[in-house]
């Protein structure tokens, strides 16, 4: 498992959430040369836009130890911006609804970590989102949370203040005990979160994932759905044919909707 592990990379993009995290720390009054430390150590990793999954994850360690927050995904994840998840992020800010974005978080969601993988399944007006996280190190549970976190907050964000009365996750279930206090966990959730469970998912209503995203657009959905599938084949393009299969099939639901029979 841990040679295997050194090959799964993560895209560079969560090196500059966690830089981000790291210059919001340090401007609440909290100068500490360690973390001055942490930043350099970030800025000399590869340049590459993949970057190895073990590398990211040293460095969350690293910070988590430094500041005394292992709940630093939560935080993250507060403050993101769908623009942070590069160009699926923003796909999804030209996406129909909240639904197609959680569509287009499952299909593309190696290109943002490899040891991820992401399943939709709907439960009657649920839908229950998961993630199997190959890695199931403390470090990779901060990640986990920091995706769960992602996606209440661009939920928010997506769908506009008119709708921040509704957006909320019906449950929430991680595998890993709480990285810190549960009420904030169910502050940043809006609901029952549970620890050490058998999955990590998260269940939304169908009231919520139905609705609008305000900045749709499906040419421009369209347009940036070939720049992602573009991505995803220069950096998978020796791939199965059940893989590019199942890929041209998940991106013609996404962009034209299930045929009907």
């Amino acid at each position: 498992m841990l040679q295997r592990m050194k090959f799964l990379t993560v895209s560079r993009l969560y090196l500059s959430m966690i830089s981000n995290y790291i210059e919001r720390f340090q401007s609440m009054d909290r100068a500490d040369h360690n973390v001055e430390a942490i930043i350099l150590s970030e800025t000399e990793c590869s340049s590459s836009e993949r970057v190895p999954l073990v590398e990211v994850e040293a460095l969350i360690t690293q910070v988590a130890d430094t500041t005394g927050n292992w709940a630093l995904g939560l935080d993250m994840g507060e403050n993101i911006h769908p623009s942070d998840y590069g160009i699926v992020g923003y796909s999804q800010m030209n996406c129909s609804t909240l639904m197609q974005t959680a569509e287009l978080a499952a299909r593309f969601g190696h290109l943002m970590n490899e040891a991820f993988k992401v399943q939709l399944e709907k439960h009657n007006t649920f839908l229950h989102y998961q993630i199997e996280d190959t890695s199931k190190s403390d470090a990779s549970a901060v990640l986990v949370e920091l995706h769960f976190s992602s996606a209440i907050q661009m939920a928010r964000f997506l769908t506009g203040p008119q709708h921040a009365d509704v957006i909320s996750f019906y449950e929430v279930h991680f595998k890993h005990a709480a990285y810190g206090d549960s009420n904030k966990y169910e502050r940043i959730f809006g609901c029952p979160v549970k620890f050490q469970q058998k999955k990590n998912k998260f269940i939304v209503s169908k009231k919520v994932w139905d609705l609008p995203i305000r900045s749709a657009s499906s040419k421009m959905f369209k347009m940036l759905i070939q720049k992602v599938n573009r991505l995803s084949d220069s950096l998978y393009g020796d791939a199965s044919l059940e893989f590019k299969v199942r890929n041209y099939i998940a991106t013609q639901i996404l962009t034209k909707g299930v045929p009907c029979a």
